[in-house]
């Protein structure tokens, strides 16, 4: 067991952040809430389920399958913290983030200057492939990377999974995939970090408060004290 602010849960590299946190309406984002979110509710709609758990579809009398009704959810939702998130296509504001971030040093380099840049009150982040240790999800046109993305940071919305009222607190994972990230490189296949969560390159990533990580970066001083330390099983 291990002390943990923050864990993620991994599917095919891309990460969804989940975490436990107190409401904190002073520092959330639009649309703030002094209540605590509902816990969510599920809609049986009429779905047929076998011995195994598994749905029984629908056929009529030729065999054809008819479909089945589909059960819902439905879902609290709070916005807390921040990330880049929209890919940016427009021009006029890529040239605006290119000519604050500065050119390149000399001919050498392979890539201009990156990080973020604020154009009009509205924060930027552009990056290159060597920005990203995960290659895999970037594009690339005629066998080559694209040279440069370009993101807006944004409010990360949350789907409240459940909630504790008399502890005052909330599950919370993100609606969307935020980033992405190697559970495990190469040179740690002597190591734990292959087999554990805990000793894994992600959950660093989510955890770690130094530069570039997600923690560090998605949540101001405030925020962070919303956030509560959960005991978790790492192996």
């Amino acid at each position: 067991m291990q002390s943990s602010k923050l864990f993620g849960r991994v599917v095919a590299t891309t990460m969804a952040a989940v975490m436990v946190l107190t409401p904190l309406s002073a520092s959330a984002k639009e649309p703030q809430r002094k209540d605590l979110p509902h816990n969510p509710v599920y809609n049986d709609d009429g779905v047929e389920w076998d011995e195994n758990g598994f749905f029984v579809p629908e056929y009529d009398d030729d065999d054809n399958y008819k479909g089945t009704k589909e059960d819902s959810t439905n879902w609290d939702y709070i916005y807390f913290g921040s990330y880049p998130q929209t890919r940016i296509y427009d021009e006029s504001i890529i040239s605006r983030i290119d000519a604050k971030l500065g050119k390149k040093q000399d001919e050498n380099e392979q890539y201009a200057p990156t990080g973020d840049a604020v154009i009009d009150g509205v924060k930027y982040r552009k990056i290159c492939p060597e920005d990203v240790e995960y290659k895999a999800f970037w594009p690339s046109e005629n066998g080559h990377y694209i040279p440069y993305l370009y993101f807006k940071w944004e409010p990360i919305k949350w789907r409240v999974l459940s909630v504790n009222k008399e502890e005052g607190k909330m599950l919370v994972m993100a609606n969307n995939a935020l980033d992405s990230m190697l559970y495990y490189a190469g040179n740690d296949s002597e190591s734990g970090a292959r087999y554990y969560w805990s000793e894994s390159r992600a959950r660093s990533w989510l955890n770690d408060n130094s530069e570039g990580c997600f923690w560090s970066q998605a949540f101001t001083p405030d925020e962070k004290k919303a956030v509560i330390n959960s005991e978790i099983k790492n192996k």
